[in-house]
């Protein structure tokens, strides 16, 4: 392995090394490495489950034969079969939908899920996901909720009046459960709530789609310039919990991007901090190869560090309230949107701020959101 991990459990080195594909020859011979000293195999499937690359993994380490014991060779089969199992059925059900609206004029567009998983691997069955994500226009928005109402879902919380407003201003998206199956849709009308200033809009998105194959339904998914960018603003936005959007990345860019075309969009979306976080991310960790990366960011390392503190240790606290704000707004180079983020996350009301009561109630929830932000400020929860 590289001497940047060599201080790392084994257990993360082989995560660490199976998170792309293929699995070249010296990757291989890394892992061969690992694999034949001490090595706890629960404590792997218990990473790959976190940062969601149990599929990614499992295919990898079916190449190594004895190497794996057979409980463990077990034990992460069944895990995969039954992620697989997930994919297909949700895959079925993200073609219904889809089709549905095709069949409405509802301009739709595939977001993460079964989508992402063709468009980068290939393989439906290489990406974990429990649920699905659509974006449509906010102008569609309501049809769309109605024809996934007409096609068995209902909201997964019963909302009032005032709490669907406080939804429609201050989220990106509704959940929506199907009333037999249990699937489950997230119905985005913005990649971003208003807060995060990511302002990316879905006629953009539309306009630069690319076709993707879903069981013979030809659906519109980001193109891979967009799609980078909104991989780099889901880990910032995420804190970096997770290491599967580094994995995605370094697909990117192993297949090649228009970088002039990055440049502009992370530009133009203030978000070229973000961008150079996940470059250096998926470099650092995953062996990528982006072209240089601006090192005049002051701000830059510490982020890295930080990020990447989180992504190989599975032993600290989830993040609290103050943490996600500080790396929130670290992420961010533009001053106009820290006190964007700040101003609105203070003051917008979210549903729980509001009171179940009729819609003309909602600005109710301006009262109650400064106490409700400032309680979970004192107890540091996720808010």
């Amino acid at each position: 392995m590289n001497d940047p991990h060599r201080d790392l459990r084994p257990e993360m080195l082989v995560l660490l090394a199976c998170a792309r594909r293929p699995l070249d020859a010296a990757r291989t011979e890394s892992v061969t490495a690992v694999l034949r000293g001490p090595f706890d195999w629960e404590r792997l499937l218990a990473l790959c489950t976190r940062h969601a690359l149990l599929p990614l993994v499992d295919r990898h380490l079916q190449g190594f034969g004895d190497l794996v014991p057979a409980a463990a060779r077990e034990r992460f089969g069944r895990a995969a079969r039954a992620a697989l199992a997930q994919s297909v059925i949700l895959t079925e059900e993200l073609r219904r939908v889809l089709a549905d609206f095709r069949t409405r004029a509802i301009p739709a567009l595939a977001y993460k899920g079964p989508a992402l998983a063709v468009q980068l691997h290939g393989d439906v069955t290489l990406r974990t996901f429990r649920d699905l994500d659509v974006l449509v226009t906010r102008t569609d928005f309501f049809r769309a909720r109605q024809a996934l109402t007409e096609l068995g879902y209902h909201p997964g919380d019963a909302i009032s009046g005032a709490q669907e407003e406080a939804l429609l201003r201050s989220e990106c998206d509704q959940t929506l459960i199907h009333a037999s199956s249990g699937a489950i849709v997230e119905l985005h009308w913005a990649v971003t709530p208003p807060h995060f200033s990511f302002p990316l809009p879905t006629e953009e998105l539309l306009r630069r789609a690319v076709a993707v194959e879903l069981s013979g339904l030809a659906v519109s998914a980001p193109g891979p310039e967009d799609l980078l960018l909104l991989l780099a603003m889901n880990g910032a936005k995420d804190l970096w919990t997770r290491l599967e959007p580094a994995s995605l990345i370094a697909v990117l860019i192993e297949r090649g991007l228009d970088w002039k075309q990055v440049e502009t969009l992370a530009r133009d979306l203030r978000a070229r901090r973000m961008l150079a976080l996940a470059l250096t991310l998926a470099r650092d960790l995953l062996g990528a190869a982006p072209p240089p990366i601006a090192s005049d960011d002051p701000a830059l390392p510490a982020l890295v560090e930080e990020a990447r503190a989180r992504l190989l240790d599975d032993q600290g606290p989830g993040p609290g309230l103050l943490d996600i704000a500080r790396f929130r707004l670290r992420s961010r180079e533009h001053w106009a949107d820290r006190v964007r983020y700040c101003a609105l996350r203070a003051v917008l009301p979210t549903p729980a701020d509001a009171p179940p009561w009729p819609r003309r109630w909602w600005p109710v929830a301006f009262a109650r959101r400064p106490w409700r932000l400032l309680r979970a400020a004192v107890r540091n929860e996720a808010r």
